[in-house]
């Protein structure tokens, strides 16, 4: 728990760096005001540029969430000695229990050991 707080605090500067983003793209705009050019184009993608990272922050915080909810602590146990795939599918629905995780399994949406980080993220993201 610990490494996993100290490599979260590292990235921390990595998000700063979006401010300075911020100030190359403001630079850009009083360039291309200068040469009275059309920034339409530009402006139409920085909304969808700020869409998307809101999106992705919503599909991050509904992950974080889920993984959160339940902890897999209290599922340690179940490791019995049976085969892989038993006890992979016991420890999702021990992991994801009583979240959309859980939902998204029963539907078929998601494999019944709970999927790769990857395919969580798209669910998350459509969800």
């Amino acid at each position: 728990a610990r490494l996993t707080a100290a490599v979260a605090v590292l990235r921390l500067p990595k998000l700063l760096r979006l401010c300075r983003l911020l100030q190359i793209m403001g630079d850009i705009f009083r360039f291309l005001e200068d040469l009275h050019m059309n920034l339409a184009p530009l402006r139409l993608v920085e909304f969808l540029s700020g869409v998307i990272l809101i999106a992705h922050w919503a599909c991050c915080g509904f992950y974080a969430l889920a993984r959160l909810k339940n902890s897999h602590v209290n599922c340690d146990g179940l490791d019995t000695g049976g085969d892989v795939i038993t006890w992979g599918t016991a420890f999702a629905e021990c992991r994801w229990e009583n979240t959309w995780v859980q939902k998204q399994i029963m539907n078929g949406k998601l494999p019944v050991d709970g999927g790769e980080p990857w395919q969580l993220y798209i669910r998350s993201f459509n969800w």
